[in-house]
């Protein structure tokens, strides 16, 4: 017990000197951020408190609650790995402790379940909101527990799924990726099989009910019922009770395993003709750090990556969703895939402050060769559009397969999505340099700058040639002096 408590006090030691050295951004820049985003989302959840929006069905429910659920279960993949096989961190050096097994699986637990508390009570806040405003008050010890049992299941869930994939070699993208899609397109043919779909769900049942039970919630205001809640602190039993007897089994002789999956190369198909036409049109230098940027985010240098693959391809989905529930033609159905080109570029191509963020504790070395401010700040901006140029082709070959449309209309539809595309990269990647050191709070400032200048963008398009030019010349002003900042290292010796 002693050794347990004195890792989670090392612990909480660093997170309290992490919390001073961004305190300006954590209790002021970042309410003021998010006190933003609120007013902004505020109308609409009036909106829901009053009950315009009508409830979904069961089916969609479900489809959300899954989608919600593999989302949460495998963006942290790649944090979770490296804090239980710390191969490339100073945590490495506690194998060499005697500290038993049960001692530090308890603080990786505990510390998991911290680093959830965040998402999980984002999600109950707003169903708090929501209900605060329709009914005045909606206090229940139901609610508490129900937040408190979806916690525990979630952070012992993603253990498994960890400890599970590294020992049979699933933790590789090439095989991850794949094994949740197979899952998700078994569960949406199954979902109206009854049995085989609560058959197939049933590792996540408990949490399943509570996130449905939340979106019903949020349009009925109802409590949650205990038999969920129930369920779901079984289940967290049962899941920590395998995964202590498999990292006491497997801690060991998997380490190699994950640092090989860590540090394996990954060869990019195309990436010698990107360099070489970078190389050509911006120069050497550039070229090197665009292409180097790449090949981190196809070896997955973050967890942000699934989120952001996962995002646009919900954006893909809802496209479809919407040409076959409302309209596959006209004005509304070209105005949604330009919605579509926005936000799936915009989810690809925020990579770029989460890249910058995973940089620093390496940026003595871009300041140990000559780089320019001027280079660094290409070199992010052209890497913002690169990486979300998917977003733009999968959009169109979506909307094409689905739509209808004749040549001309086509043909101009191409072009607006690629002034969407070009607007939304260039902007994420022009403010890549805000907030360098929280990511979290950066993305909301920038999209709240790029996708509210798109939305009168896809509106009246040949706005366009006025907007951009402009706003694009003092953005590049301010992402150079930027740049010039934190590659002298100003910024870090005023924080």
């Amino acid at each position: 017990m002693n050794l347990l408590l004195k890792l989670l006090q090392y612990r909480t030691i660093e997170k309290l000197r992490q919390i001073k050295e961004n305190f300006f951004t954590l209790f002021i820049l970042g309410p003021a951020i998010l006190t933003f985003v609120y007013l902004i989302a505020e109308p609409y959840m009036r909106a829901v408190a009053d009950g315009v929006y009508r409830l979904p069905s069961e089916p969609k429910i479900e489809i959300f609650a899954v989608s919600l659920i593999l989302l949460l279960l495998l963006s942290p993949i790649s944090s979770v790995a490296n804090e239980f096989y710390p191969t490339q961190s100073a945590d490495s050096y506690l194998d060499a402790l005697a500290i038993d097994y049960v001692q530090k699986f308890l603080a990786l637990l505990i510390i998991r379940i911290t680093k959830n508390i965040p998402t999980i009570f984002l999600l109950f806040a707003l169903e708090q909101i929501t209900a605060i405003k329709s009914i005045g008050s909606s206090f229940s010890f139901y609610h508490f527990a129900a937040a408190f049992a979806a916690l525990v299941q979630l952070s012992v869930s993603q253990i498994l799924i960890v400890l599970l994939a590294a020992h049979f070699g699933f933790l590789r993208l090439t095989r991850l990726l794949p094994s949740a899609g197979i899952f998700f397109l078994l569960f949406l043919l199954s979902i109206n099989s009854g049995f085989a779909t609560e058959l197939l769900l049933l590792p996540f049942a408990g949490l399943k009910d509570i996130v449905e039970e939340i979106s019903v919630s949020f349009f009925t205001h109802r409590l949650f019922q205990i038999p969920a809640v129930l369920f779901s602190l079984a289940l967290s039993i049962v899941y920590f009770t395998i995964s202590l007897y498999l990292y006491k089994k497997w801690a060991i002789i998997d380490r190699e395993v994950v640092e090989q999956v860590l540090g394996q190369k990954t060869v990019l198909i195309g990436i010698k003709s990107i360099q070489k036409l970078i190389q050509w049109l911006k120069g050497q230098e550039i070229a090197s750090q665009v292409v180097r940027d790449l090949i981190l985010t196809f070896r997955f240098f973050s967890s942000a990556v699934y989120v952001s693959i996962a995002i646009a391809v919900l954006t893909e989905i809802g496209l479809i969703v919407y040409a076959f529930r409302y309209s596959n033609k006209g004005t509304g159905f070209e105005i949604a895939v330009q919605a579509a080109t926005a936000l799936a570029t915009f989810s690809l191509s925020s990579l770029a402050p989460t890249l910058i963020k995973y940089q620093l504790p390496f940026f003595h070395l871009e300041r140990s060769f000559p780089s320019k401010p001027e280079q660094l700040y290409q070199s992010k901006l052209i890497y913002g559009r690169i990486v979300a140029l998917p977003g733009l082709f999968i959009t169109l070959s979506v909307a094409f397969l689905v739509g209808q449309f004749d040549l001309n209309t086509a043909l101009f539809l191409i072009l607006k999505t690629l002034l969407v595309w070009l607007l939304v990269a260039s902007f994420v990647g022009a403010l890549v340099f805000e907030i360098t050191s929280r990511p979290t709070l950066a993305i909301p400032f920038v999209a709240i700058a790029s996708l509210s200048i798109a939305t009168l963008i896809i509106r009246v398009w040949w706005l366009w040639f006025f907007v951009y030019p402009y706003i694009i010349d003092k953005l590049h002003i301010r992402g150079r002096e930027r740049a010039y900042i934190l590659l002298m290292g100003i910024e870090e010796e005023n924080e």
